[in-house]
């Protein structure tokens, strides 16, 4: 008996889905029905004689209303679900017209967008997953933020990119931290080159990060950070690193709230980056004394195929650290149990009544 009522579910499911239009008909005008009759008993009944007409007209209008509600929501849903599963067409025509009318519907589209990032497989049709993220960064979906920073995770560059480029597009401070790592990140981009007009644009008077790194993530990350706010830092990192500036290390030194994601980026740079940058990378992890980096300075150090002049400055960057790492740690007022003590006295503490009084002055005898 369940198994039956459950197939007659799925069947009556699968027919809204099919045919909303169909169901919204049928269901509309069987509700003009009832409430024509509902207006007509009213009429009728002989001064509210026939209130059992009356109420039995209103006990099938009212569930009748709250189908068609629902055949509207069913509707609805079902065409916004039509377009998302659009987005994995193989033909890239029929991908892109189903993402602008996804635009079309303005915020209405957002959850399709965020479910097809939290639930879609990335490895089969990246296509599909680039013009997700792309949608929320054009509708500047706060909603959508968390998705996209792991989207920001991906191995592919161009959905990495994009979701780069769209939490740029929505300005939440939470993705600073999240794109600074992938400032050095050399991955080229395949297929979203809008995004290299997008660089461009906001990249103009600095060239040489565009010309070095013109069509990888580290450009868009480099123009979403100055887009967020923290140009100082971008130009910082890239002059430190590609001329060893010395003003440059120190404006990378008083940024102790990304200096974590500073030595995140510059381990990358240490490993991807060319003999010139490998070297400053090493130099700048010392200066900003990245412990964390310890690991990979030494398997740098030790590895066949490093550079020499990569290799020295590994093993000063290892010997500045581990030195660092043996020195004591500053106290600070925080790490003192000051409820053990003493405290001054005061005067409200001390009994005066007790103490003695001084002497009166002798008083004179002869008058």
């Amino acid at each position: 008996m369940l198994q039956r009522l459950q197939r007659k579910r799925d069947k009556i499911k699968r027919f809204a889905r099919r045919y909303p239009v169909l169901l919204f008909v049928v269901t509309f005008s069987f509700a003009m029905i009832c409430a024509f009759v509902a207006l007509l008993s009213v009429f009728v009944s002989d001064k509210g004689k026939d209130v059992f007409l009356t109420f039995f007209v209103a006990l099938i209008t009212a569930p009748t209303m709250l189908l068609l509600i629902a055949s509207l929501a069913i509707g609805r849903f079902t065409r916004l679900s039509n377009l998302a599963s659009q987005l994995f067409d193989p033909d890239e025509a029929k991908r892109r017209q189903a993402f602008g009318q996804l635009l079309q519907k303005g915020n209405n589209a957002v959850k399709i967008f965020v479910r097809v990032l939290n639930e879609a497989p990335y490895d089969i049709i990246p296509e599909a997953i680039c013009l997700a993220v792309e949608g929320l960064g054009r509708l500047k979906a706060k909603e959508g933020v968390d998705a996209l920073m792991e989207a920001v995770k991906s191995l592919d560059p161009d959905i990495r990119a994009t979701a780069i480029w769209a939490l740029a597009q929505i300005g939440d401070e939470r993705a600073v931290k999240a794109i600074i790592p992938l400032l050095a990140n050399k991955s080229r981009i395949e297929r979203q080159k809008w995004l290299n007009d997008w660089v461009h644009e906001v990249l103009k008077t600095n060239e040489q990060i565009t010309s070095s790194h013109f069509s990888t993530v580290g450009a868009i990350a480099s123009a979403a950070l100055v887009q967020l706010g923290q140009e100082d830092l971008v130009n910082a990192f890239w002059k430190a690193l590609k001329e060893k500036d010395e003003d440059a290390v120190k404006c990378l030194k008083a940024m102790k709230e990304f200096r974590k994601e500073i030595a995140e980026a510059l381990v990358v740079a240490l490993n991807v980056g060319l003999v010139g940058e490998a070297t400053n990378a090493a130099h700048l992890l010392g200066e900003l004394w990245a412990f964390d980096a310890l690991p990979t300075l030494r398997s740098k150090a030790r590895a066949l195929s490093t550079p020499e002049k990569v290799r020295e400055v590994c093993l000063e960057a290892i010997a500045k650290l581990e030195q660092l790492s043996r020195l004591p740690m500053p106290a600070t007022a925080t790490e003192i149990d000051k409820s053990t003590l003493p405290r001054p006295a005061s005067m409200s503490e001390i009994a005066v009544d007790k103490l003695p009084r001084p002497a009166n002055p002798p008083q004179n005898s002869g008058g």
